[in-house]
């Protein structure tokens, strides 16, 4: 049988203090075994909510899915009864005097108020839907504008937040966003073999690009427990895991946001000066965590305060009851477009490590569900009030990446994570598992680390919602898909650009990136992300007119914490090429074989490559293959013979001889020189045998 709940939802403030609380939504709960319907009801003034809101909830609780949810005959009439009356006051039928609208609310809202989250509310309800029936036409109740209880599913899209059963999450994959529900992904469906030269060279997994549909369907249902290939392959929370086949592994969430990028280097900054009344807090929330604890309820009562305390902000029980939300979280809702509640920090509690599933993969699909939940698809905040609208879909979802905070904690270990939402979610770990616990003495060293990522945190969580604050609608919808790194320097100029497009495999693994200076003439430009780079070499051959010439190779971010957040990875500029890579300048035979190298080719390369090799010390290329091979644009006595046209790109591997190394991710699925292995020293004899096959 179901349980019906009241609760309170989000952007809801002042409800524990003397100020008036703002409640913004009510949600009435009808939570089952294996589904569950929550009824979304705004409180604000009758003429910010379209007339057609809740036109589809009737026909929705008369409906399957409170037959799924397994609910009676009077919880159904209960539910029906409430939305018929807002559905009258909204349509102004006769009769109905306007006045018990709001007296409606009120009543929902201090019924709300008198339950806990966790306590049924089905009397509650009851009384006010018989206070209804005494204030209202008998007929608003009865009539054919009242549809039968059906099993068959409507044709409308009613603003319904219905979870499926356990296991199954609202994942939208933006490389298919827009796919109806049902529908396989395109990526999936067409994936054919990727050829073996389209990629970077190690074994990340290729990505096959996806059309992007419209923005107003229902993304796919997914469902990450069952372990075929059929629902696996189509859309999923990109952490690293995988079942039957291996996910896009996209690059790492620092270079997306300062604030993740900052939060990184102050966490792991033994000089960063924590002041010491927020070190005062940290020794009581130790003591709390170290008991053991056999009850979540006792745990989280106990430890809630002191975890916001040390933590320096507060926090909201975001719990709805339906399972996938988080346990708690800290929200910011705009009152500009981009309309929304941003998530800005949320929190999955175990009450000790082992009991239940990881908190930080909870989080993730908390994180996931939270931004792609009826709440972000059917508010808008406008002027203070809410105004609902059956087309909104996810406003501030849209015009941006929706960078989150993720905290998991399973009794006194904490671990922090970020999330962000430019094609499928990403979640990423930027701590290891902290033990919050006293288990010795001498321990102030420990209690300063901990006081360290606490206050690193609160600074960052304030950062991102400055970040929230100042957001302003995007000139177009592709500004979600790139970084926030936007600038880097030349000589004593700061010069700013905006990405235009993917390089290389476009979607989540993608860290390579066109894009234009904003200052005249607004050269275009590529942006890599690299963990190491050859810039020797790549000057090298730029200076002798075979490479492009190499403009910036520094820091991703540059000033600030998060300058030196990023580790050893920086940020590579360089001159854009228009033109084709070998590969695609290859002619193919009928048989579908490559055809020869086009005449110039081997010779430019063969240039390049001595260039390299007559350096002191010698350098290597390490990754001469068709696909790192350019023919700038141009024809015959126009822009110069194909040799001349040549340009080798992607140094991300190139250094002197013998010292470099080779990924230890090597791809198996290209045919490398013989010597080649994982990690094995990068030689002259490598290169050479690559442009030999050229010939």
């Amino acid at each position: 049988m179901a349980d019906l709940y009241l609760r309170v939802g989000p952007g809801a403030r002042n409800i524990a203090s003397m100020e008036p609380p703002v409640i913004p939504w009510l949600f009435i709960v009808l939570d089952g075994p294996v589904a569950c319907l929550t009824m979304m009801i705004p409180t604000c003034e009758r003429e910010c909510i379209e007339p057609d809101f809740y036109t589809h909830w009737i026909p929705t609780i008369q409906g399957p899915i409170v037959t799924r949810c397994e609910a009676s005959d009077e919880q159904r009439e209960l539910m029906l009864h409430i939305a018929i009356a807002l559905h009258a006051f909204i349509e102004g039928w006769p009769g109905v005097d306007q006045d018990d609208y709001y007296a409606l609310l009120g009543r929902l809202t201090e019924a709300t108020l008198s339950v806990s989250p966790d306590e049924r509310a089905d009397d509650h309800l009851a009384e006010i839907v018989e206070w209804l029936h005494d204030g209202l036409p008998p007929d608003i109740f009865n009539g054919p504008h009242i549809p039968p209880v059906t099993d068959v599913e409507g044709d409308g899209a009613p603003l319904v937040w219905q979870p499926p059963p356990a296991g199954f999450q609202l994942v939208p994959n933006p490389l298919v966003l827009g796919a109806a529900a049902g529908e396989v992904d395109p990526a999936v469906a067409t994936a054919a073999a990727v050829e073996d030269e389209n990629h970077a060279g190690t074994a990340d997994a290729a990505v096959v690009e996806g059309a992007l549909d419209s923005d107003d369907d229902m993304p796919p249902l997914v469902n990450h427990n069952d372990a075929s290939e059929g629902t696996l392959g189509q859309a999923c929370i990109l952490d690293g895991r995988y079942a039957n086949k291996l996910n896009p592994i996209p690059p790492p969430i620092e270079i997306f946001h300062p604030a993740f990028a900052a939060f990184i280097a102050d966490s792991q900054n033994p000089n960063l000066a924590v002041p010491v009344e927020f070190l005062r807090k940290l020794p009581k929330l130790m003591t709390v965590l170290s008991k053991i604890s056999t009850s979540g309820a006792n745990r989280t009562a106990a430890c809630d305060v002191p975890l916001q305390e040390a933590l320096g902000f507060g926090l909201a029980p975001m719990r709805s009851g339906s399972g996938g939300q988080p346990d708690l979280g800290r929200t910011y809702t705009r009152v500009t477009e981009p309309l929304g509640t941003a998530l800005l920090t949320l929190i999955e509690e175990k009450s000790e490590p082992g009991n239940g599933n990881d908190p930080c993969v909870q989080a993730s699909f908390a994180y996931a569900n939270y931004w792609t939940s009826n709440v972000q698809r059917a508010s808008q905040c406008l002027n203070g009030s809410f105004k609902v609208s059956l087309t909104c879909f996810q406003e501030l979802l849209m015009a941006c990446f929706a960078p989150s905070f993720l905290i998991g904690l399973a009794g006194p270990s904490i671990c922090i994570c970020a999330g962000i939402y430019p094609n499928s979610p990403i979640v990423q770990r930027l701590t290891d598992t902290v033990w919050l616990i006293n288990s010795h003495t001498l321990d102030h060293a420990k209690i300063l680390r901990i006081g360290r990522i606490f206050w690193a945190l609160k600074m960052a969580t304030e950062r991102l919602q400055k970040y929230y604050v100042d957001l302003r609608p995007p000139e177009d919808d592709t500004r979600r898909f790139y970084p926030l790194a936007t600038q880097y320097r030349r000589g004593e100029d700061t010069i700013d650009f905006e990405y235009i497009g993917f390089l290389k495999s476009p979607g989540e693994s993608c860290a390579i990136f066109l894009a234009r200076e904003c200052r005249a003439p607004q050269r275009k430009i590529v942006v890599k992300f690299v963990e190491r780079y050859g810039t020797v070499a790549q000057t090298l051959l730029a200076d002798k007119g075979l490479a492009p010439p190499l403009l910036y190779h520094g820091d991703i971010w540059l000033s600030g914490p998060e300058q030196h957040g990023c580790g050893t990875r920086k940020m590579v500029v360089m001159e854009y090429v228009e033109g084709q890579t070998l590969l695609d300048a290859m002619p193919v035979t009928s048989e579908g074989k490559l055809g020869p190298t086009p005449a110039g080719v081997y010779t430019a390369v063969r240039r390049a490559v001595d260039a390299l090799q007559a350096h002191d010390p010698p350098l290597v290329h390490g990754d001469m293959r068709y696909i790192n091979i350019m023919i700038a644009a141009g024809k015959e006595g126009e822009g110069g013979s194909v040799e001349d046209r040549v340009r080798i790109v992607d140094f991300d591997w190139a250094g002197v001889a013998g010292e470099v190394q080779y990924p230890l991710n090597l791809s198996s699925a290209i045919s490398w020189p013989e010597g080649v292995l994982e990690g094995a020293p990068i030689e002259a004899a490598h290169d050479d045998e690559m442009v030999e096959r050229l010939q």
